[in-house]
Order: C-alpha cells, then structure tokens, then sequence
C-alpha cells in the first residue's frame, strides 16, 4: 500500500511539472529593461514628411557618419538607403555615400553620376558575379541617385567613396585605364607597366606584377606625377588596395580595411558628411567591438560621439542569393529579444506594420543601436537582368 501510494503522489508530482512547465510557456513574455524603447512611428517610405525624424533634428546635426546595418538584397533596403540619404543630403549636409565595394568601384560609379552613361553602369555591375551588388535594384539606386543629385547645388551633390578591398579586378583595370591621358607618352620608365595595363584585362594580372607595378610608383614617382597628374595618390590608393586582397586573400580583416579606407577619405575629401549601409555585423554596437562603427569611434577622436547606428530588422521578409537567385526567408518569430552585454531590446512582431522606427535611450554604451528600423514583409531584390 506504501509502495502503491508513493507512486501516485510520484506520478501526480509529474504531471503538476508538467502542466507548470506548459503554462509558463504561453505565459507572456517578462523582460525587466535597463531602459525604455519610445513608441514606434510606422511610415511609408515614399512620404516626404521624414515622420520618423521629429524631434531629432538637433541629434542629427551633431553626428558626422551615418551607419545603417542591412540583411543585403532586400528590396526595402533600396527604398531606405534613398530615402534616407536624400533626406540627409537636404538637411543635413550629407556628401559621400560609403558602399562596401573597392575604391574604383566607387569611382566608376561617380563617373556615371557625372555622365549618366548606362554603359558604364551596366559594365561595372555585371562583371560583380556572385555579389550582393548586382541586382536591379543596386541600378535603379545608383540611378536615383543621379536624378537626386540634380536637384542639388554645384558642391553639394553626393558622390560615392568606396572603402573595401578591391574584390573586383574589372573595376581596379578600367579604373587604372580611365587615368592613362590619350595624347601623352608615359615615359621610358614607366611605359611597359602602362601597355600591360593597357593590354590586359586584370583578372590575369597576378601577384608578381601588381607587386612590380606599386614598387614603381614609389621608384618613378617622378615619372608617374608626371603622366597621372593629380590622379597619382589616388591610382596609388587602388593599388595598395588591391595587392592587399591579392596577397591576404580573404584573410583580411575587412572592418579594419574599411576602417583605413574611411581614414584615407576622410582625410583626402572636402570635409562633408558620410553615410554608409552596411552589412549589419559591421554597424551593430554590441558583441563586435571591433567591428567598423566601433572602430570610427576609437580610431578617429574626432568622431567619438559624431557617429550614429541604426539596425533593420526583419519579419516575414526576403533576400536575393547572389550566387544561385533564390528568395529566402528572414523570418524572426514574435517575440523577438536582442540581447546586448547589460541591455534587452524586445519587441513583439506582431506589432510591427510594414515598417517601424524605434528608438534606445541613448547615452548607453552597450546599446545594441541607436535606433531601430523594423521591415516587415519585404519581397527580395531583384537579379540583374531580371
């Protein structure tokens, strides 16, 4: 009887587990926070009220670099990034556009900003084979950014300054050919490194060579000024770029590269502001404090509290695969939580409508981000050609 009645109080001690365990799993979700998210404001992105700044205008004009971190190959990443760098560029005295392409890349691209050749554009992003950056979307942008800059005064329109390794050898070719000027004669010096220039298509130019080739331009400098003319640093800047990425491989530090890269710009450039949108683990603040937003603040006194972060997160929402075209799914389940070091950022999906801007209390320094922007149901971009 003893024995009998030890199992029953054992089993029903189970079963009250049990109904304890599956009650506190549908109970909602409890979060103590350090600190307090200020109500989303929904908006439409093709509004030019900008709603989700109120109230931030003396903020904004204090900071210098604008971080914004994406899952690439969104399709409202694109209606974003315009959005926000048009309404930068007319309040803010934003100037240069950070894009995670090599320096010739970005160079290519203010060619076309300043002819509106298609030819250009196409060639650039076709030969991006398996990259993020080759989609329709990655045109119209570049495109629509042409159109904006017509609308602003000669010294302010925006350019682009490509700050990563330079992972495309079309780009560093043809950005090396557009500095050869056509009725000058390099000199004896120099003249074999420019008709290999001239006659190769880069992708074979191999380590040997570029090596050679950045060892003349310090031994003929002389030389080089003289046929680059004020295109020399620049030229120079490209190849140092590109032999890091031919030696290292992709062993880089690529946080770091954009950091120097920036440092290069930001040096060199008439002074303006700056926005990038980036892959995400390079803007985040928290679990990545060598990431590149961090290492702005670090690296460049200067920039210290002048540097600002804003996250997209998604819901229901898709990205273009660049290597075989596929949508697939980011899909981040209600409730969401975003742990940071001493920080709990929360919020429920189900109230997040198309799109939402939230804000942290700020002055925390563990903040995952200064603010938050959550897409809901984003179809993909779309692939190049398509």
């Amino acid at each position: 009887m003893i024995r009998r009645s030890t199992v029953i109080l054992s089993t029903v001690f189970i079963i009250v587990l049990i109904i304890i365990f599956v009650v506190s799993t549908n109970l909602p979700v409890q979060i103590k926070q350090s600190f307090s998210l200020v109500d989303g404001v929904s908006f439409d992105v093709t509004d030019t009220l900008y709603g989700e700044f109120d109230g931030m205008e003396k903020e904004l004009s204090q900071k210098e670099v604008f971080l914004f971190g994406e899952i690439h190959a969104t399709k409202t990443n694109y209606d974003l990034k315009l959005r926000y760098i048009t309404y930068l560029a007319k309040y803010h005295d934003l100037r240069y556009i950070l894009i995670e392409s090599g320096f010739s890349t970005g160079e290519i691209l203010n060619l076309y900003l300043q002819n509106n050749d298609e030819e250009i554009l196409t060639d650039i992003l076709s030969s991006y084979n398996g990259s993020f950056i080759q989609s329709e979307d990655t045109r119209k942008f570049v495109e629509d950014i042409s159109v904006l800059n017509e609308t602003l005064p000669t010294g302010k329109k925006l350019q682009f300054v490509g700050i990563d390794a330079e992972q495309n050898p079309v780009s560093v070719g043809v950005y090396m050919k557009s500095f050869f000027p056509k009725e000058t004669k390099p000199s004896k010096n120099i003249k074999s490194y420019v008709e290999a220039i001239n006659s190769n298509n880069v992708i074979n130019m191999n380590e040997e060579f570029m090596q050679s080739l950045n060892s003349a331009l310090f031994t003929y400098k002389d030389d080089f000024e003289e046929y680059l003319g004020t295109g020399y640093e620049e030229f120079l800047h490209c190849i140092t770029n590109a032999i890091d990425l031919i030696v290292d491989g992709y062993n880089i530090n690529r946080d770091e590269v954009l950091t120097q890269n920036f440092i290069h710009a930001y040096k060199t450039l008439p002074k303006g502001k700056y926005f990038g949108q980036l892959g995400i683990l390079h803007v985040i603040n928290s679990d990545e404090p060598n990431n590149f937003a961090n290492m702005l603040r670090n690296e460049i006194p200067a920039l210290q509290d002048k540097v600002f972060t804003c996250a997209y997160r998604y819901a229901d929402s898709f990205f273009l695969h660049p290597r075989n075209g596929n949508m697939e799914i980011i899909d981040f389940s209600a409730p969401k939580i975003f742990k940071t070091k001493n920080d709990t950022i929360f919020y429920n999906k189900e109230q997040t409508k198309n799109i939402q801007f939230v804000m942290e209390e700020k002055h925390k320094p563990e903040r995952y981000a200064d603010y938050m922007v959550l897409i809901k149901k984003s179809p993909s971009a779309t692939q190049l050609g398509n």
